[in-house]
């Protein structure tokens, strides 16, 4: 189990903007370590296992967009895939991600090759500098995954737990306010770009979409993370 002593624990929150308990239980589960750099840094090291998908007609990759939780939208743009488990080979987190949270594309990859990437970059859920240790699976698919497909022009219907109390309607009705997005400000292909809604739980899910090369890239950095928040309010 991680332990930190109370200055240390002090640090984390400050660095982590109080995110230091969720880090605890993803250190507790095996998903990431912490290790003190040359400098005296305190890093965070994970190691993922993704994929790069490409659809052979016109080269686009499928990302992961971002979530619907907590009756919101939640953009960050991602490869496809998670993070180890502790004791997990690679192929075991692979064979666990396509049982569970990528079930729908269980049976249709055909995997081509794998390449291992590190990648250091500031997390954004808690802010701390992190080494990414990936593996990589590229591959293309063998037929077409089934989803729920929305547009910004044919709208998202969100999932609904159906015990919502009144308190929390009027809590996801204001959030869904506070974000106005003018649809006629997006790229005209963000309009009709198919995104693929996957349901993990009740009341929430993934959403996904192929993306040329370059928009991936441009959604993984800062202004384009701007960008894909306001494409996922789009949705409806």
């Amino acid at each position: 189990r991680f332990k930190a002593n109370k200055p240390a624990m002090n640090f984390l929150r400050r660095i982590t903007g109080g995110g230091v308990e969720h880090l605890e239980q993803e250190i507790d589960a095996g998903k990431s370590i912490m290790v003190v750099a040359g400098q005296g840094e305190v890093e965070r090291v994970a190691a993922l296992v993704t994929f790069h998908i490409t659809r052979e007609e016109d080269e686009r990759v499928l990302a992961e967009l971002g979530s619907w939780k907590d009756h919101q939208p939640h953009a960050s743009c991602l490869l496809p895939g998670g993070k180890r488990e502790r004791k997990e080979l690679t192929g075991d987190t692979m064979e666990r991600l396509l049982d569970t949270k990528l079930s729908f594309l269980k049976g249709i990859l055909d995997v081509e090759r794998t390449e291992s990437q590190v990648e250091f970059a500031r997390s954004l859920k808690y802010g701390l500098p992190t080494k990414y240790m990936r593996a990589v699976y590229f591959a293309t698919l063998q037929e077409n995954f089934q989803a729920l497909s929305c547009t910004v022009a044919d709208p998202f219907t969100a999932p609904v737990v159906n015990t919502l109390d009144s308190a929390t309607v009027s809590r996801r009705s204001s959030r869904r306010q506070s974000f106005e997005v003018d649809a006629n400000s997006l790229p005209p292909w963000v309009i009709v770009n198919p995104v693929y809604f996957v349901q993990t739980a009740e009341d929430s899910g993934i959403f996904y979409a192929w993306l040329h090369p370059r928009d991936l890239e441009l959604f993984m950095t800062t202004s384009g993370r701007k960008a894909l928040a306001s494409w996922l309010h789009a949705l409806g």
